[in-house]
């Protein structure tokens, strides 16, 4: 396995975590972001009310986000594959396909 091999698995890896965690974490931060505002409007200074509504968020777009086939949305098996290198049964295959 050489460098460019190496640099390929990392940036797909880097980019699954990205798709997978990205839309939860941007959407708890602006439902942070407005919860604070709301807090410093109303002078109600509650912290589970932050918690609260952020794990109602996550918890949304883990369902809307589905599933898709056993899979997650978008995320097949082909989604892992980088030159001879895949994910099988949650084991790194080296070798054909």
């Amino acid at each position: 396995m050489d460098t460019s091999q190496i640099t390929t698995m990392l940036r797909e890896g880097i980019w699954i975590v990205l798709k997978l965690g990205g839309p939860m974490l941007l959407l708890s931060m602006v439902v942070g972001i407005l919860i604070a505002i709301f807090q410093a409007v109303t002078q109600i200074h509650e912290q589970t009310l932050a918690f609260i509504m952020k794990l109602s968020v996550v918890i949304i777009v883990l369902l809307v986000g589905g599933m898709d086939d056993g899979h997650p949305a978008g995320l097949h098996q082909e989604s892992f594959r980088a030159d001879g290198y895949s994910l099988r049964g949650g084991w790194l295959w080296i070798g054909p396909h």
